[in-house]
């Protein structure tokens, strides 16, 4: 009976225990579901942290870098400026062109067949006024003639015209030994043309159509090439006779092809090549810059 007993106690407190974890398992479940459901809620509210820090971290990004370009946006005006300022319009800028004459057949033909028949003559011109005669009608005008060639510079309405005035020329060789302000008329055997040509010459005026000019403004610009030739007529004003030189009909006569022209400038070489003739007495090209 004893031992009944004793197997029957022994029976309640194995149910006990069990009992008892059954309880502490629930408990544990109940609390691990909770803590569970915390971590959930805590991984919810980092995952919204993130997300509002991370679009607040991509709209000041987006300032930064708004401001960055703002930034160099401004810089790159006062760079612009500064190029400006350093590039004003020059009082005077030097000039050098190559280009040949057009004159007749029969006056050109005349012209080798001196320079064959007398070798000792240099390829200057015009010749020694001994040796002219009217068959160098064209020629012998390069003694006493007015010159002028107007550049004009054209980009995006604004407009730069520099303008050269020579009369009676200085032709190297024949009245003058300088260079500069001078010009070469010679005749070159090896092409077959008489070619005008001059090493410096400086300009008489530059103008402009607007306010604070700077070359900076016609880098790649349009470029026009303008020339006249002038001839001398007789006259008296009062008891003083004066030669001044007129622009006619007889500047027909003389015909230039430009094949390049060059300003130069202490802070630009302005070199226009390949011009494109508009007619007899113009020439269209561009000015390429290509430090630009």
């Amino acid at each position: 009976m004893f031992e009944i007993i004793l197997l029957g106690i022994a029976g309640l407190i194995t149910i006990g225990l069990s009992i008892k974890n059954i309880i502490e398992n629930s408990d544990k479940e109940l609390k691990l579901k909770k803590v569970q459901t915390d971590l959930i809620s805590k991984q919810d509210m980092l995952i919204n942290l993130q997300n509002t820090h991370s679009n607040e971290l991509k709209n000041k990004s987006d300032e930064i870098i708004r401001l960055q370009n703002l930034l160099q946006e401004k810089n790159n005006t006062q760079l612009e400026l500064m190029d400006r300022m350093n590039s004003p319009i020059p009082e005077f800028i030097d000039l050098v062109f190559n280009s040949t004459l057009e004159i007749p057949d029969k006056e050109f033909e005349k012209l080798k067949k001196t320079f064959v028949s007398n070798p000792n003559l240099s390829n200057l011109l015009p010749f020694d006024s001994k040796l002219i005669n009217q068959e160098f009608e064209n020629i012998d005008s390069f003694k006493n003639i007015y010159f002028s060639l107007d550049v004009t510079f054209d980009k995006n309405g604004k407009k730069m015209n520099i303008n050269f005035k020579r009369g009676p020329l200085s032709l190297y060789g024949y009245n003058t030994a300088y260079t500069i302000n001078s010009f070469i008329l010679s005749y070159s055997s090896e092409e077959s043309k008489i070619k005008f040509n001059t090493i410096s010459l400086k300009s008489n005026e530059i103008t402009t159509n607007y306010k604070s000019p700077s070359l900076e403004d016609f880098i790649n610009s349009k470029v026009t090439i303008r020339y006249h030739f002038g001839f001398p007529y007789k006259m008296h004003v009062g008891n003083v006779p004066s030669s001044p030189f007129y622009i006619s009909n007889r500047e027909n006569n003389l015909r230039l092809n430009f094949n390049s022209i060059n300003l130069n400038h202490k802070n630009y070489n302005i070199n226009i090549k390949n011009l494109k003739k508009i007619d007899s007495k113009s020439f269209e090209g561009i000015w390429h810059d290509v430090n630009k």
